[in-house]
């Protein structure tokens, strides 16, 4: 009852490193090849995890902390 699916790879990588990939190849990220059933918990972290994953990424390199926490 507390199994979610989620994106093996996830949406914002698949984008950020496959973006010169052909369409077709693009939209197999979304469909079964790229799916995997997890537990709520495991969910919870994989997304917390890659929340600041993107954060990292999208911060210029003298805002981002070497704690891996934000800058002050």
């Amino acid at each position: 009852k507390t199994a979610e699916v989620d994106h093996r790879v996830p949406l914002f990588r698949v984008w950020r490193e496959h973006r010169d990939a052909p369409w077709p190849t693009l939209l197999g990220f979304w469909g079964v090849p790229n799916l995997q059933v997890i537990n709520r918990d495991a969910h919870v972290g994989k997304c917390a995890v890659e929340a600041q994953s993107r954060r990292a990424v999208s911060l210029p390199a003298g805002e981002r902390s070497e704690g891996g926490g934000e800058a002050r």
